[in-house]
């Protein structure tokens, strides 16, 4: 089977063929791949947002089948593999409950069958909605925004919908919300084109409405306030709160198992309209994710408003992101710096680390953010290195954030909380598989040592590792001309 990153340009022309592709390449900017043995099989695309709940959390690779194949059981285990490279969280795909051949085919593959929902429909007209004293909502602002997320877990745990209750007990740790999804959640509820309540009776929590400026989402109560009528009050609500913003219909899913839901629904003139069969697979050796303030990791190199900064292998934006419009961001695939280049201030290189197109002595620092992990072999390393060992200015520094690769022959999947002063900025999963990737606090010092660096602090975990590197005043290689 052929796997196409949308990275490669053969990829192109599959968004021509396949709305599907469009939409994610175009509005969500989010990665795809193409499986394909001879006809299109299906597709994976990668992003933390493929379930909503998951913002800030565990990434997901979400795959979707074009066709019924004999090589569906492939697509499914390929792309549990490749999201197990990438560092990703979980697989998950959602078919039409009657193709069952695609469905034994993606379970052939080691995908399983975790629930099944119907998507009813109905109209706004003609809903009349009345407000009372006893049941209130409370729009979600900064200050809720936890009340609402412990709410939210509350009310689903013991839930039919089994994705929403696996997806909240990963961010609702130890009896509270784990705070790095707390601060993306403030932007994300609370954002112009959302409008989620808390629902209150007789003054007290009750549960959740989460809904989109065009469509609902879900509602939720706490076990106590059920079979009261709080339901059916919070779904008109809802269903006049939409209408108001010019909808003529609403949409919600529910799980078929959940008797009591589906005759509120009915009864408010809702039919079902889909039946849906999700598939969900967690991603096995998926890691522990590393959270770093990146404020505090400069702290220790002093960086000035007005360094002149290199990322090497600039990724995601990362470094572009934190440090702005002074910095050089060098990355070799063209795509990823396309799409930084929309959203950073920054000056944007497409070049080989192993041969930077820059002159000498130029950058009062040099950062690699989790850059060195997809150079394989030593040498690669340490040719990477020496350009930015020439690249530097006389004491400039370089800091290097790196996972800890103790084999020569790995496969690592990793994932990093970016903070900065305290507040969550990202989640960014990355991840490398094959031979010579091997790299140590160190290995990598012994390669540094041998550059004419020196390593003026260190901080190493079983994990990763962050080395601090000062450039002498002659190195190897140092004969001071000019590029």
């Amino acid at each position: 089977m052929i796997v196409i990153d949308s990275s490669e340009p053969d990829a192109g022309r599959f968004i021509r063929d396949y709305e599907v592709l469009r939409m994610h390449s175009e509005d969500g900017k989010l990665p795809f791949q193409v499986y394909s043995d001879g006809q299109v099989v299906g597709f994976g695309v990668e992003g933390p947002d493929r379930v909503g709940l998951s913002q800030g959390r565990k990434p997901a690779y979400s795959l979707i089948p074009v066709a019924a194949s004999p090589s569906l059981s492939e697509f499914a285990a390929l792309g549990l593999e490749k999201a197990r490279q990438r560092g990703l969280g979980y697989v998950y795909s959602v078919i039409d409950a009657e193709q069952g051949e695609v469905i034994s085919g993606l379970e052939g593959g080691g995908l399983e069958t975790l629930d099944e929902y119907y998507q009813m429909s109905g109209g706004l007209e003609g809903i009349v909605y009345e407000s009372d004293s006893t049941t209130t909502f409370e729009r979600v602002a900064e200050g809720n925004v936890e009340a609402f997320l412990r709410l939210f877990y509350e009310s689903f745990r013991d839930s039919p919908d089994r994705l929403i209750a696996l997806l909240f007990r990963d961010i609702y740790v130890s009896g509270a919300v784990a705070p790095e999804f707390i601060e993306s959640s403030k932007k994300f509820f609370t954002g112009p084109d959302h409008y989620s309540y808390i629902v209150k009776h007789d003054g007290e929590a009750a549960g959740i409405i989460d809904m989109y400026e065009t469509f609902f989402n879900a509602i939720g109560l706490l076990p106590r306030y059920r079979g009261r009528g709080i339901g059916r009050q919070s779904m008109l609500f809802a269903m006049n709160d939409l209408r108001q913003r010019g909808q003529k219909a609403i949409t919600i899913r529910v799980d078929v198992r959940n008797v009591p839901a589906i005759r509120l629904y009915k009864g408010l003139g809702l039919t079902a309209v889909e039946h849906k069969v999700r598939l969900f697979k967690s991603v096995e050796g998926y890691k522990a994710k590393i959270t770093l303030d990146f404020a505090k990791l400069f702290d220790a190199i002093a960086v000035q408003p007005d360094s002149v900064i290199l990322d090497v292998a600039t990724g995601a934006g990362t470094i572009p992101e934190l440090l702005g419009e002074h910095l050089v961001a060098m990355d070799v695939s063209y795509d990823i710096l396309k799409a930084g280049k929309s959203i950073y201030r920054a000056s944007w290189i497409c070049a080989d680390a192993r041969e930077m197109p820059l002159r000498r002595d130029v950058f009062d620092l040099v950062t690699i953010f989790a850059g060195l992990m997809f150079i394989p072999g030593r040498e690669n390393k340490a040719r990477t290195l020496a350009e930015c060992f020439s690249v530097l200015k006389k004491q400039g520094k370089l800091i290097l954030i790196e996972p800890k690769i103790q084999d020569a022959q790995s496969d690592l999947p990793i994932s990093f909380n970016v903070m900065y002063k305290g507040k969550f900025i990202r989640q960014i999963g990355v991840g490398t598989k094959g031979e010579g990737l091997e790299q140590t606090a160190e290995s990598l010092k012994g390669i540094l040592k041998g550059l004419g660096f020196s390593v003026f602090e260190e901080y190493v975990t079983s994990e990763y590792f962050v080395l601090y590197c000062l450039k002498g005043d002659v190195g190897i290689g140092d004969s001071g001309s000019d590029r």
